[in-house]
């Protein structure tokens, strides 16, 4: 089966995407359903009145039994064979997580946030973040190359899609000493990138090597993060291999229908 993009809701549950994005969408809907007794997209919802207008970062798409709340942007949601990860080692932070066995993560909460799993070898390797939209916030980051030390303390680098940092870029970091390095390497975004969209989040490691895409568009390419990281900050990179999984921080609430390593 799939990973689905398009999580079915019953007006119930919403484990599948951060709550704060669909609250006005699920209310008008049930609220249609109990006035007229039938469910309604959007554009009839505001036609109702029961909406100002329509969402631009989600679509409700009606069948026979129910509707669904859809997000709007570059996820197709491919069922590649990868194998989900479902055991996370290590969480820390003030957040709420939430997770499900076919490798769903849901966050929201404050402050610095981190899922972390041992998945990471040092040969070749893909971690894809399948369908993972931004509700709010300064950012989130896609950890590689990591460890656990101290405690709990992440140390690694950390492929950040941060809409906070200078009108909004791609950026890579490393995690040391319980500080994070200035900029390794900062990119563009492609033309039209919407940060609150869904976005299909792939990182290719091989060894030293990385190579980014998201949306299927290539964002970020690092052959050397040793080399990288020397001209950066004169020092070498502690390891390059190790835990991967989800950093976040500020406000930001997060959803991802499946993360999943090879």
């Amino acid at each position: 089966m799939g990973i689905r993009c398009r999580p079915s809701h019953d007006g119930t549950d919403h484990h599948t995407q951060p709550v704060r994005i669909h609250a006005v969408l699920v209310t008008a809907a049930e609220s249609a359903r109990i006035a007229k007794g039938t469910w309604l997209d959007e554009d009839q919802l505001v036609e109702a009145g029961l909406l100002d207008a329509p969402s631009s970062l989600n679509d409700i798409v009606v069948d026979l039994v129910g509707y669904s709340i859809v997000g709007t942007g570059a996820c197709d949601g491919t069922d590649d064979g990868m194998a989900p990860i479902a055991a996370w080692t290590t969480v820390t932070g003030g957040g709420d997580f939430s997770f499900g066995a076919d490798g769903s993560v849901v966050v929201t909460g404050s402050g610095e946030r981190q899922a972390l799993a041992e998945t990471d070898p040092s040969t070749r390797a893909r971690i894809e973040f399948v369908c993972a939209q931004m509700a709010q916030g300064n950012g989130w980051g896609a950890v590689f190359h990591g460890a656990i030390v101290d405690g709990g303390r992440l140390e690694g680098f950390v492929f950040q899609i941060d809409p906070g940092y200078d009108g909004g870029r791609f950026v890579l970091r490393q995690r040391s000493g319980g500080r994070e390095s200035v900029p390794l390497m900062v990119t563009e975004l492609p033309d039209g990138f919407d940060f609150r969209a869904l976005h299909d989040v792939v990182l290719d490691i091989d060894g030293a090597s990385m190579t980014a895409t998201v949306g299927g568009v290539e964002v970020m390419a690092v052959t050397d993060l040793t080399a990288t990281t020397a001209a950066a900050r004169g020092t070498q990179p502690a390891r390059t291999a190790g835990v991967t999984g989800l950093r976040l921080w500020h406000t930001t609430d997060l959803t991802v229908s499946s993360i999943r390593a090879s």
